[in-house]
């Protein structure tokens, strides 16, 4: 497995139009459907995140790798037999490949509302939450782990309390104010 993060700041115009070059023509024609600015970046950073992952990971040229999509949107490599997920969050891409099945997920860690834990928690994980002496650390990292789980699954995300945090095997990496979380 191996693992990085970019700033989508960072991401520069001459990586965006050599991203967009390599793209499939489906994948051209969902970001000519994308409106926002910012989510079209984020997206197309995140496909070039990927690329320079697997060309290192793989020892294989960014321009003989192509990223598809499953029904679900769930990314996966044309001819290349490594997992791939990818998840973006304001200024933060993280991806992720691997032999094996694996997801992943980020969020900027930030002031919410935790009354959505009661549509997200397990009666178990609202009182670890209740509990912690930080529960905004703890909510991301159960919210972060079931995300990178259905991500993993290749499912979409469905009902969050359907799944256990305790009963996934989640790690979780801390940088600036985000959590990246990582599930295989």
């Amino acid at each position: 497995m191996k693992w990085i993060t970019k700033k989508i700041s960072d991401f520069t115009p001459e990586q965006y139009n050599k991203c967009v070059s390599l793209m499939t023509q489906d994948r051209k024609a969902y970001l000519d459907t994308v409106n926002s600015k910012e989510r079209k970046l984020s997206s197309v950073c995140a496909e070039w995140c990927i690329k320079e992952l697997v060309s290192d990971f793989a020892d294989v040229k960014i321009e003989d790798i192509t990223i598809l999509r499953n029904e679900k949107g769930k990314p996966y490599l044309k001819d290349l037999p490594f997992h791939i997920s990818i998840s973006h969050s304001e200024n933060l891409v993280a991806a992720v490949v691997s032999h094996t099945p694996i997801g992943i997920d980020t969020e900027r860690i930030k002031d919410r509302d935790l009354k959505l834990c009661r549509k997200a928690c397990t009666e178990k994980e609202e009182e670890i939450i209740k509990n912690s002496t930080n529960a905004l650390k703890e909510f991301y990292k159960i919210w972060t782990t079931k995300e990178a789980y259905f991500k993993m699954l290749g499912t979409g995300i469905t009902d969050l309390k359907s799944v256990s945090y305790f009963d996934i095997n989640g790690q979780h990496f801390y940088e600036d104010d985000y959590i990246i979380t990582i599930t295989k």
